[in-house]
């Protein structure tokens, strides 16, 4: 028996997930990314969303603000906190949605 295919939002949650691991399993702790694995991370899978990827101060910047217990790395939830921003932003652009005010 096949498995069901998955629908368009699994498959993009399991990417979400596989692209977090893949980074973080290339050295240190396989459950955060240190700042060499997110700098790869951002400057390869976010290279057409994220400008001035390549800006190792500016990358570091975006670490440091995702980093919210102060280890020097990102774990899945700040990643995924990331990930929610970027997917906000990106509709507002798109869609011309107003931010949401808290």
């Amino acid at each position: 028996m096949t498995a069901p295919r998955s629908t368009a939002l699994e498959g993009s949650l399991k990417t979400m997930i596989e692209v977090f691991h893949v980074y973080a399993m290339k050295q240190g702790d396989p459950h955060s990314l240190n700042k060499g694995e997110f700098h790869a991370l951002v400057s390869t899978e976010l290279a057409n969303v994220l400008a001035d990827q390549s800006d190792r101060d500016k990358v570091n910047t975006l670490l440091s603000s995702l980093d919210a217990d102060k280890n020097g790395e990102v774990d899945f939830e700040e990643y995924m906190s990331m990930l929610s921003s970027l997917a906000i932003k990106c509709n507002q652009l798109l869609t011309g949605a107003p931010a949401h005010r808290h």
